[in-house]
């Protein structure tokens, strides 16, 4: 089992004392200490997978890492390109990409018309497949997209 952190040995020191007042019969230190060690990685573990995700809502949420996109706990498929691109956005969340970025980003060029009208074809796909539009226009400018 894994070490435990000085402020978690105050937790498990606190906690073995206040559950030893609550048991009807004595647990044994080892057994409570290794109970409460278990607890303790459990609430790490699940917070470290809170942290992986982005909520837009309690409908919606963008996991980091697999960079995968989930509607009411249900994946939605998005071809490399696009998943690619909400990668992108969601690592600028609540700030604006430009186009030239999104460009740079997607496929190593600059920002010309032809590009910029393929970033609307790509974007038109995306907003096919989601529920809600969550990817916001910036006139003249770039795209974002923002969390509650």
């Amino acid at each position: 089992m894994d070490k435990i952190r000085t402020q978690d040995k105050e937790l498990v020191n606190l906690l073995r004392n206040k559950l030893q007042g609550y048991t009807i019969e004595a647990i044994p230190n080892e057994k409570l200490e290794d109970t409460i060690k278990t607890i303790v990685h459990r609430i790490r573990k699940s917070s470290r997978s809170r942290e992986d995700f982005i909520y837009l809502d309690e409908s919606c949420k963008w996991h980091r890492m697999n960079r995968a996109f989930f509607y009411k706990n249900k994946e939605i498929i998005f071809t490399n390109k696009e998943r690619e691109f909400l990668a992108l956005l969601f690592r600028h969340v609540n700030n604006t990409v430009t186009y030239g970025n999104i460009c740079i980003s997607l496929w190593g060029e600059n920002a010309d018309p032809v590009k910029q009208e393929r970033i609307k074809t790509l974007i038109k796909q995306i907003r096919k497949k989601l529920p809600t539009n969550i990817i916001k226009n910036i006139f003249g400018y770039g795209y974002k997209i923002e969390t509650l």
